[in-house]
């Protein structure tokens, strides 16, 4: 008997999951999220073990919303300034691009997400949500309120959330974990170097080979501190609107439950040929 071997991956619902940016606003507003957020999302349990919602919190809490403030936060002195020689010791890191930094969360209730809730509390007051009574049907949109998706879990086997989040078009930031970098199509081109020698800039400049490969996000090293604000705090809207359309057109070609479930078919049609064969 032949034995056979394949990679089938996971499949979306590309016509549940989808952008409608025509609804955005209406749904901010029932989420609470104002008007002007530039919102960095993430679908995930809230827990600190393996989603790293903790790492999150604090990379996002570096982000300057737009005032010229300091903050309590500990950014690691030496790392941090080798990306960048100019920030100071317990500063803020000034995004251009958004004016008005939000983080959203949504996810189940774990033994950890109260601690969770006080760390946003006392990081980020009154600039995050945290869901974590979000019903199945209610997930489309709260992706839709999204302009970015990140997850900064260092090891996935295949993320439901990510697909999810890639048929929405969104653009995807993700550790630099084989199985992450092929589901976002993300290349070593866009990978933020932590040692400062190839410090990420402008990330669509090879517009060329993006466009090729549809590149639906980037992926980084997150085990680092200080790297995930790096990477928030250079997004372009032009990055963003390029990456969020290749994203969704990755999702239609790779993901999509028509052509998943297509080639579980010609598996199994293969599986029974060979089975009659063998008899």
């Amino acid at each position: 008997m032949t034995r056979h071997w394949t990679a089938i991956p996971n499949f979306v619902d590309c016509e549940v999951f989808k952008p409608l940016a025509e609804s955005r606003q209406a749904i901010r507003t029932k989420l609470g999220i104002p008007d002007d957020a530039f919102v960095v999302g993430c679908v995930a349990a809230v827990k600190k073990h393996h989603k790293r919602i903790d790492y999150l919190i604090r990379e996002f809490a570096r982000l300057n919303n737009g005032e010229k403030r300091i903050t309590n936060i500990d950014i690691q002195d030496r790392q941090d300034r080798e990306l960048d020689p100019i920030i100071p010791k317990q500063s803020c890191i000034s995004c251009p691009s958004m004016l008005n930094p939000y983080l959203l969360i949504a996810g189940a209730k774990t033994d950890e997400t109260a601690e969770l809730l006080a760390l946003a509390e006392s990081l980020i007051p009154g600039r995050y949500k945290i869901m974590t009574d979000c019903g199945r049907a209610q997930m489309p949109d709260v992706l839709r309120a999204m302009d970015v998706f990140v997850l900064t879990s260092l090891f996935e086997m295949m993320p439901i959330a990510l697909l999810e989040a890639l048929a929405s078009g969104l653009p995807c930031v993700v550790h630099a974990q084989p199985v992450l970098e092929w589901m976002t199509g993300a290349k070593d081109d866009n990978r933020l170097s932590v040692n400062g020698s190839r410090l990420f800039k402008n990330p669509a400049n090879n517009q060329e080979q993006i466009t090729h490969n549809s590149v639906g996000g980037m992926a980084i090293d997150m085990s680092q501190d200080g790297t995930l604000t790096q990477v928030l705090a250079g997004l372009t809207s032009e990055w963003i609107a390029l990456h969020g359309r290749q994203a969704r057109d990755r999702a239609l070609r790779l993901f999509s439950a028509e052509i998943v479930i297509h080639q579980y078919v010609k598996y199994y049609q293969k599986v029974l040929i060979d089975e009659e064969d063998y008899k």
